[in-house]
Formats: C-alpha cells, sequence, structure tokens
C-alpha cells in the first residue's frame, strides 16, 4: 500500500529560521540561540537594545580607553589612548602620559555611573561601546581633552574633537608621543 510521504516538524523549523536569518541577518539569529557566556550570565546587561546592550552602571577605570561596568569589561569606541604604561616627552623631559590619560579619565567619571551603549564585541570579548556620563560622551571627552586619539581605523567619529586638542596642544598633545597602537605593537 502507498503512503504518502509526511513532511517532519523539524524540516519546517529549519526552514523558518533559514527565512528568519535571511530576513533580520543571520548574527542576529545566532545570538538569540546561542547560550550566553559565564561573564553575561553574572552582569546581564540592563537594558537590550537593537545595536547590543545597555551597560550602565558605577564604571571602575582599567585604563584611559578601558572600563569595567558591573563585571562587564568595556573598550570605548572610536578612540586609542596611551597604556598605562606608556612614557611620553614633554619640554624635553619624560612624563607618564599613560598613568596620567588613565588618572584623567578617573577624574572625570569621578564615581559617577556610565551608560554604555554597546556598537560591538571586539576579538578578546569585551564590548565596544559608546559611553555616557551625565548625557555627556565620555569618549569624545577624552578625545577633545588630549587622553586620547580618534581611531580612525574603527571610526571618523572623534576626528574634530582630535583636531581640537592638537590644536590646543591638550594632554598628550602638548609633547611628543608614539601612537598607542604602535607602543602595543612594539612590546614596550
Amino acid at each position: 500500500m502507498f503512503r504518502p510521504r509526511r513532511r517532519l516538524p523539524w524540516r519546517w523549523a529549519a526552514a523558518g529560521l533559514l527565512v528568519l536569518a535571511l530576513a533580520v541577518g543571520v548574527d542576529r539569529v545566532r545570538e538569540a540561540f546561542v547560550t550566553p557566556s559565564p561573564v553575561a550570565e553574572q552582569a546581564p546587561p540592563a537594558v537590550p537594545s537593537a545595536s547590543g546592550a545597555i551597560w550602565a552602571g558605577r564604571a571602575h577605570v582599567l585604563d584611559a580607553d578601558t572600563i569595567e561596568v558591573r563585571g562587564r569589561r568595556i573598550r570605548l569606541h572610536g578612540i586609542d589612548a596611551p597604556e598605562n604604561d606608556q612614557m611620553c616627552e614633554r619640554n624635553g623631559r619624560p612624563w607618564r602620559c599613560g598613568r596620567e590619560a588613565t588618572e584623567a579619565l578617573r577624574g572625570h567619571l569621578g564615581g559617577r555611573s556610565v551608560t554604555c551603549h554597546e556598537l560591538d564585541v571586539d576579538r578578546f570579548g569585551r564590548s565596544v561601546a559608546r559611553c555616557l556620563v551625565n548625557g555627556q560622551d565620555v569618549n569624545a571627552w577624552l578625545v577633545r581633552n588630549g587622553w586620547a586619539i580618534a581611531y580612525r581605523r574603527f571610526s571618523e567619529a572623534y576626528v574634530t574633537h582630535e583636531a581640537e586638542a592638537r590644536a590646543a596642544r591638550r594632554g598628550i598633545w602638548s609633547g611628543r608621543f608614539e601612537m598607542p597602537e604602535a607602543h602595543r605593537h612594539s612590546g614596550r
């Protein structure tokens, strides 16, 4: 006796997922079905958004372009700051520009709550975000005050802030310095 072939329910589900992936993008579908990392389980985002998580709370400053909020490491988007151990030169003398940049950020935040809008996740698993304190862009503040440069390889957002700092000779622009990325790659 002939029995018509029945389609299995999993085929319909697979077809539905394929249509969904094409409609919203494969990355968003994968995010919906991937088990969250242990870090995300310990400190869930305050509010999900279309571009990523929103991390809010008191920031612990690790260096001038990396903070930690609620246990989540956050790399500030579009900027690059001197490393903590990086030395610069001002008036012919070495100075700890990396440490000073970190302290400037720590002073600017002053223990206040920050809100960071995740734009991406870097290869180290850190959120890459634009952060605000009292509604003001922390990333822009760092560049405008000469404590970071516009990281053009990733964004053009802070180029005008960098030009302003350079013209006014603020922060690291008050002397000579090695670009932070070059310093990291030199292994110093």
